[in-house]
């Protein structure tokens, strides 16, 4: 058996904290102190999803407020990470892990608030995983109001097309076809702004964006009409003031 490195056998000792607290924070951290690398695993704790999954369980800890839940919500891929890290530890103390100091923060209730925040995440769903049907587009008029900011993209980048500024031209990322313009990345200020609109917003966007990526690397070639044609015949959402004939 080899000898312990310093880093490794100060990983053994259990974490020192300033008295108990019931702050949801407080308890994240708790947890996290009382974890360590899995033994006889090389380079675990080096791995970048073990990082990031340990990153970002305290930025978990950083939103949590008072007795509230973090209000951070991760991507599915950002879940993973969490979920390696998780899988890639162990107790500091296994015999001790179910005993709880008066002292100290419970990292039990850590330990389950991490996994609350990874299921209020995965619950969120993301856009590849709708399957949009007329009902549903009455049900999350939301995703109605992404759609319609994906085709005010499209209007303008089509619009500005006839004019001297010729907006979609400076999408190019060849600056031969820009005709001395700056680059201008349209996607991204949409995206931005139905981000700042909500997730669902954002998720109705993004479908669009899906749909027509997915039809113009197979051939085709979609225009405005054609989503305006989804939406009055009920297969995608619109506006919620068009919806309800406002």
């Amino acid at each position: 058996m080899t000898a312990q490195t310093p880093d490794r056998a100060e990983a053994r000792k259990p974490a020192t904290t300033t008295g108990y607290s019931d702050d949801s924070g407080d308890r994240i951290r708790a947890f996290l102190a009382q974890v360590r690398p899995l033994d006889g695993i090389a380079g675990a704790s080096d791995a970048p999803k073990f990082q990031s999954g340990r990153s970002l369980i305290e930025r978990m800890a950083l939103t949590a407020k008072g007795l509230g839940h973090p209000t951070l919500r991760l991507t599915p891929a950002e879940c993973s990470d969490v979920l390696h890290f998780l899988a890639m530890t162990e107790a500091v103390e296994p015999r001790n892990w179910w005993r709880e100091s008066e002292s100290e923060p419970s990292h039990l209730v850590g330990f389950k608030i991490v996994i609350e925040t990874l299921e209020a995440s995965l619950s969120q769903g993301s856009p590849h995983t709708i399957d949009v049907t007329p009902s549903q587009s009455s049900a999350l008029p939301s995703l109605g109001e992404g759609h319609e900011l994906a085709l005010d993209m499209f209007d303008h980048l089509r619009v500005s097309a006839d004019e001297e500024t010729a907006v979609g031209e400076q999408c190019n990322l060849d600056p031969e076809y820009r005709h001395g313009e700056a680059y201008e990345n349209t996607v991204l200020k949409y995206l931005q702004q139905a981000r700042e609109l909500g997730p669902e917003v954002e998720r109705g966007f993004t479908m669009i964006l899906s749909d027509l990526i997915g039809q113009v690397v197979n051939g085709g070639c979609p225009d405005v009409d054609y989503y305006e044609g989804l939406i009055e015949r009920g297969i995608i959402a619109a506006r919620p003031e068009r919806s309800t004939g406002n």
